[in-house]
Protein backbone atom coordinates (compact mmCIF):
# COMPACT_ATOMS: atom_id res chain seq x y z
CA UNK A 1 0.00 0.00 0.00
CA UNK A 2 2.99 2.25 1.17
CA UNK A 3 3.12 5.43 3.63
CA UNK A 4 1.90 7.87 1.28
CA UNK A 5 -1.63 6.05 0.76
CA UNK A 6 -2.07 4.60 4.00
CA UNK A 7 -1.82 8.34 5.36
CA UNK A 8 -4.51 9.10 3.22
CA UNK A 9 -6.37 6.01 4.56
CA UNK A 10 -5.72 7.47 8.48
CA UNK A 11 -6.85 11.15 7.82
CA UNK A 12 -10.29 9.42 6.20
CA UNK A 13 -10.56 6.85 8.59
CA UNK A 14 -9.81 9.29 11.77
CA UNK A 15 -11.57 12.00 10.36
CA UNK A 16 -14.70 10.33 9.81
CA UNK A 17 -14.33 8.96 13.80
CA UNK A 18 -14.12 12.20 14.92
CA UNK A 19 -17.23 13.45 12.66
CA UNK A 20 -15.07 14.96 9.87
CA UNK A 21 -17.33 15.39 6.73
CA UNK A 22 -15.06 13.39 3.93
CA UNK A 23 -15.38 15.76 1.26
CA UNK A 24 -13.82 18.45 4.00
CA UNK A 25 -11.16 15.86 4.34
CA UNK A 26 -10.45 15.53 1.07
CA UNK A 27 -10.57 19.29 -0.21
CA UNK A 28 -8.32 20.19 3.20
CA UNK A 29 -5.92 17.55 1.32
CA UNK A 30 -6.01 19.07 -1.68
CA UNK A 31 -6.07 22.43 -1.27
CA UNK A 32 -3.01 21.63 1.54
CA UNK A 33 -1.16 20.22 -1.86
CA UNK A 34 -2.24 23.04 -4.05
CA UNK A 35 -3.81 20.63 -6.23
CA UNK A 36 -7.52 21.76 -7.49
CA UNK A 37 -9.22 18.01 -6.32
CA UNK A 38 -12.53 16.98 -8.39
CA UNK A 39 -15.76 17.56 -6.04
CA UNK A 40 -16.70 14.13 -7.28
CA UNK A 41 -13.61 12.24 -8.34
CA UNK A 42 -13.60 8.95 -10.37
CA UNK A 43 -13.74 6.29 -8.13
CA UNK A 44 -13.65 6.90 -3.99
CA UNK A 45 -11.80 10.29 -2.53
CA UNK A 46 -9.48 8.30 -0.84
CA UNK A 47 -8.09 6.94 -3.69
CA UNK A 48 -8.12 10.48 -5.24
CA UNK A 49 -6.68 12.42 -1.80
CA UNK A 50 -3.85 9.09 -2.03
CA UNK A 51 -2.73 9.02 -5.52
CA UNK A 52 -2.65 13.52 -4.97
CA UNK A 53 -0.72 12.57 -1.50
CA UNK A 54 1.77 10.48 -3.77
CA UNK A 55 2.66 13.14 -6.22
CA UNK A 56 3.56 15.33 -3.65
CA UNK A 57 7.05 15.80 -2.46
CA UNK A 58 8.16 14.72 0.93
CA UNK A 59 8.51 18.08 2.66
CA UNK A 60 4.86 19.03 1.43
CA UNK A 61 3.43 15.38 2.87
CA UNK A 62 4.76 16.43 6.55
CA UNK A 63 3.60 19.96 6.01
CA UNK A 64 0.31 17.75 5.39
CA UNK A 65 0.26 15.95 8.59
CA UNK A 66 0.76 19.28 10.56
CA UNK A 67 -2.25 20.84 8.80
CA UNK A 68 -3.98 18.22 10.53
CA UNK A 69 -3.04 18.61 13.76
CA UNK A 70 -5.71 21.51 14.43
CA UNK A 71 -8.56 19.61 12.63
CA UNK A 72 -8.00 16.67 15.27
CA UNK A 73 -7.65 19.33 17.82
CA UNK A 74 -10.64 20.55 17.35
CA UNK A 75 -12.15 17.34 17.17
CA UNK A 76 -10.71 16.30 20.35
CA UNK A 77 -8.85 13.53 18.85
CA UNK A 78 -5.16 14.90 18.70
CA UNK A 79 -3.76 12.43 20.93
CA UNK A 80 -5.59 9.55 18.64
CA UNK A 81 -3.68 11.55 16.02
CA UNK A 82 -0.96 11.48 17.40
CA UNK A 83 -0.88 8.05 18.03
CA UNK A 84 -1.80 7.08 14.71
CA UNK A 85 0.78 8.88 12.87
CA UNK A 86 3.47 7.93 14.76
CA UNK A 87 2.58 4.11 14.28
CA UNK A 88 2.24 4.75 10.66
CA UNK A 89 5.82 6.77 10.57
CA UNK A 90 7.60 4.04 12.66
CA UNK A 91 6.03 1.65 10.74
CA UNK A 92 8.19 3.00 7.91
CA UNK A 93 10.79 4.11 9.76
CA UNK A 94 10.60 7.60 9.48
CA UNK A 95 9.69 10.09 11.91
CA UNK A 96 7.97 10.00 15.38
CA UNK A 97 6.37 12.63 17.07
CA UNK A 98 7.28 12.65 21.07
CA UNK A 99 4.91 12.48 23.85
CA UNK A 100 7.64 15.11 25.85
CA UNK A 101 7.38 18.75 24.53
CA UNK A 102 6.07 17.60 20.83
CA UNK A 103 10.09 16.67 19.47
CA UNK A 104 10.32 14.47 16.79
CA UNK A 105 12.89 11.22 17.15
CA UNK A 106 13.70 9.02 14.29
CA UNK A 107 14.30 9.59 10.60
CA UNK A 108 13.08 10.89 7.53
CA UNK A 109 14.58 9.55 4.51
CA UNK A 110 17.64 10.26 3.39
CA UNK A 111 17.04 13.62 0.64
CA UNK A 112 14.71 15.39 2.57
CA UNK A 113 16.40 14.25 6.02
CA UNK A 114 18.43 18.14 6.86
CA UNK A 115 14.77 19.65 5.87
CA UNK A 116 12.71 17.46 8.06
CA UNK A 117 15.07 17.64 11.24
CA UNK A 118 14.93 21.55 11.13
CA UNK A 119 10.99 21.89 10.12
CA UNK A 120 9.90 19.10 12.32
CA UNK A 121 11.56 21.00 15.42
CA UNK A 122 10.40 24.29 14.82
CA UNK A 123 7.46 23.28 13.54
CA UNK A 124 5.75 20.40 15.95
CA UNK A 125 6.85 21.23 19.58
CA UNK A 126 3.43 22.27 20.33
CA UNK A 127 1.77 18.99 19.92
CA UNK A 128 2.69 17.46 23.47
Amino acid sequence: MGFRAELADLLFSLGADSGLQEQHVYETIGRSLGVNVPGNPMGSRTSRAANVISQAEWPRVFDLVLRFVPEFGRAGRLQSFREAVNRLLAGYALLGISTRMGVLSGFCPARPSRWCKLRFKSSLWFIS
